[in-house]
């Protein structure tokens, strides 16, 4: 339980995968934006 290593790269994954889900949002975001320039309630 109390494994510093094995908590360092838990909290690493978490990391990477919330990074990796915001940057997806983003792209989102900016591709909707593209195709709908008329739309500024995002």
């Amino acid at each position: 339980m109390t494994l510093p290593d094995a908590d360092d790269a838990e909290c690493a994954d978490e990391r990477r995968f919330i990074l990796l889900i915001i940057n997806i949002s983003v792209l989102i975001c900016a591709r909707l934006r593209c195709l709908r320039p008329m739309n500024t309630d995002i």
